[in-house]
């Protein structure tokens, strides 16, 4: 894509287990590379130690910092203090399809710490963690270190990793919903 603009963005997607091949890795890579006017780093969070052979184009495979959580619990390790994610990231899961130009997520509330989707049931008042936008400098204390601290439990009281960000961080300073 010809006249990117910066400053440099990250984006980010997680691929675990095998309920999603590395083929979705690739096409959801394509798509943004089709979709987006932004200079960006695209970052693929993995268990899949032969993800580097496999990958085309400039996806950065990084393994997950810790290899004991399951299913969507991996995701929050995009909050992980040591995922090398500097300044903003986007985040969308292995199974969004885009059909049009992304900008908009980046340049939604750009000051703002996590921009979260609200979620698709309207009565939830949570965020649908498959699409978000962070900055993991701000984010590693409030979500990573308190989800860490208490993992045990809140393992056992949360259904999944958007209902644990949503309690944790949705209504805070710095933290906002895209538009419905």
């Amino acid at each position: 894509m010809t006249n990117l603009k910066g400053p440099f963005k990250n984006f980010a997607c997680v691929c675990y287990g095998d309920k999603y091949s590395l083929e979705y890795v690739q096409k959801l890579y394509n798509m943004v590379q089709r979709n987006t006017t932004y200079l960006h780093n695209f970052y693929c969070f993995t268990d899949n130690v032969r993800a580097n052979d496999w990958l085309e184009g400039h996806i950065n495979v990084r393994q997950f910092p810790q290899h004991d959580l399951q299913g969507w619990w991996n995701k929050m390790q995009l909050f992980h203090p040591s995922n090398g994610l500097m300044g903003d990231t986007l985040y969308m899961d292995l199974d969004v399809v885009i059909t049009g130009n992304i900008d908009c997520f980046f340049d939604w509330e750009p000051k703002a710490d996590f921009v979260g989707m609200n979620d698709f049931n309207p009565t939830t008042k949570q965020w649908n963690s498959s699409i978000m936008r962070f900055k993991n400098d701000k984010m590693h204390s409030k979500l990573w270190q308190k989800f860490i601290d208490d993992r045990p439990n809140l393992l056992r009281r949360f259904p999944g990793d958007q209902n644990l960000i949503s309690e944790f961080i949705k209504g805070s300073p710095g933290c906002d919903s895209f538009p419905d």
